[in-house]
């Protein structure tokens, strides 16, 4: 009895031995597959891989050059293409895509802010609860990728609300999964809120280039992850 059960320890001691050695393995590769990727100098990043959020706000002033994308929505004219061509496939697959936010002006920005704030005071939240809230779910001004134009909400248009349910439509499951050939990535992923500094959005899609969407999407990382700013 005590040399089997003598075994079996060494058995379960050895196995979690090799699966500690596997993920380490894995860790270094995906740290060193980061360290490939990553521009260190925000000056030296291309256009595409501009850095906006909480810590990072926009360069101030800047507005891009847009392109209408149908229903009154507009985008970064150099991303206009891409998103008409994934959209147009998803349709082609039966689906029922709909843009239901894009481009916003710093302007525009403000005020939902302060609708979001304002509301979830209404809803009985302390100031600083409600300041958090609103924080975790609308970017300030300024520190908006819809503020530059390289950021779409898309919903499935048989099921509109902006919540985690929107996760489980047809059409969030086929962008989850094809988005990245057009150059596109699930910017708020699940489980990275303390990274991005936004909650988990299954409709915002952020346009960064095939190449680099690619990379982001084999490697399972935050845009600030790939860029190492987390």
């Amino acid at each position: 009895y005590e040399i089997g059960k003598y075994k079996a320890e060494k058995s379960a001691v050895q196995t979690e031995q090799k699966l500690t050695a596997e993920y380490e393995k894995k860790t270094d590769s995906l740290h060193a597959k980061l360290r490939e990727a990553q521009i260190q100098n925000p000056e030296e990043r291309p256009w595409n891989l501009v850095l906006v959020n909480d810590w990072h706000p926009m360069e101030e002033g800047y507005v891009p050059k847009l392109a209408d994308v149908g229903n009154g929505h507009q985008v970064d004219e150099r991303i206009a293409e891409a998103l008409k061509k994934m959209l147009d496939d998803a349709k082609k697959a039966g689906l029922h895509p709909m843009i239901c936010s894009s481009y916003r002006t710093v302007e525009y920005q403000q005020k939902l802010y302060e609708e979001y704030m304002g509301n979830a005071i209404k809803r009985g939240k302390g100031y600083w609860e409600a300041l958090k809230e609103t924080k975790d779910s609308t970017a300030f001004p300024g520190r908006s990728e819809h503020n530059i134009g390289l950021a779409v909400d898309i919903v499935s248009s048989t099921y509109t609300q902006l919540d985690q349910k929107q996760e489980t439509t047809p059409e969030a499951k086929w962008l989850a999964e094809n988005c990245y050939k057009y150059g596109f990535i699930l910017r708020y992923p699940n489980g990275k809120t303390d990274i991005t500094g936004i909650i988990y959005e299954p409709w915002h899609y952020r346009y960064v280039g095939v190449e680099d969407a690619t990379k982001i999407t084999e490697l399972g990382v935050t845009l600030e992850e790939y860029l190492g700013e987390d």
